[in-house]
């Protein structure tokens, strides 16, 4: 359920603002991982999640891209 709402949230931005998103979690994404290898990060599976959001993104992405470039070549 949660996770519905949070894919919900993400279709209704703009690419612009998706992009963003993706770039922000990437950052976030780099500092776990720099925290994992210093032994400072405690969940493990913040990680994880973090790669889950930015794939969830990342889909939604392409698919407004391509429903984009359709409906310029069906304008033409």
């Amino acid at each position: 359920m949660k996770n519905t709402k949070i894919l919900k949230e993400y279709r209704e931005k703009d690419i612009k603002n998706l992009s963003r998103e993706k770039d922000s979690l990437r950052d976030k994404l780099a500092i776990l991982r720099s925290d994992l290898a210093f032994r400072k990060l405690k969940n493990v599976r913040q990680i994880l999640a973090t790669r889950k959001q930015i794939a969830q993104i990342s889909t939604i992405l392409n698919e407004k891209v391509a429903s984009e470039i359709i409906k310029q070549e069906a304008a033409k």
